[in-house]
């Protein structure tokens, strides 16, 4: 099961597809202004993870507001799962991958399947972001 987020201003929308090959991917649609065509989305890029191991890549994601996103993908890693920060460039269709977070555990990454990222917020004013480990009842903020 994948998710969808939409940006605030309505310009940008993300689909994820974690059954996708190659361990998952997030679709990326932009609206369209012209005439004719007005408020309907065009395709756009296709996010992938390059992380070791990954899979489930888009199994929940949210927009911040209009820049920044946060996708997960819980089952990567043998279900460690990881959550990528993603920023939209401002006046561009580009996306920049800027941050692979994985769960911690005590002072040195969890070797455990907690599932990290099963579950992401982002608040509005996209300066917070939760991301779940279901697995030992956390949060990650």
């Amino acid at each position: 099961m994948g998710s969808i987020g939409q940006s605030t201003n309505h310009y940008s929308l993300l689909v994820g597809s974690p059954a996708a090959d190659n361990g998952g991917a997030v679709y990326t649609y932009r609206r369209i202004a012209s005439a004719g065509n007005a408020g309907t989305y065009a395709n756009n890029i296709i996010l992938t993870l390059s992380a070791e191991d990954t899979a489930g890549y888009g199994n929940s994601l949210e927009w911040g507001d209009n820049n920044w996103a946060v996708i997960g993908a819980s089952t990567s890693r043998s279900g460690q799962g990881y959550a990528s920060v993603v920023y939209q460039i401002p006046g561009s269709n580009d996306y920049e991958q800027t941050q692979l977070l994985t769960a911690l555990s005590s002072n040195a990454v969890t070797t455990n399947a907690v599932a990290f990222g099963s579950a992401v917020a982002m608040s509005k004013d996209e300066r917070w972001m939760y991301v779940s480990a279901p697995v030992e009842n956390l949060v990650y903020a």
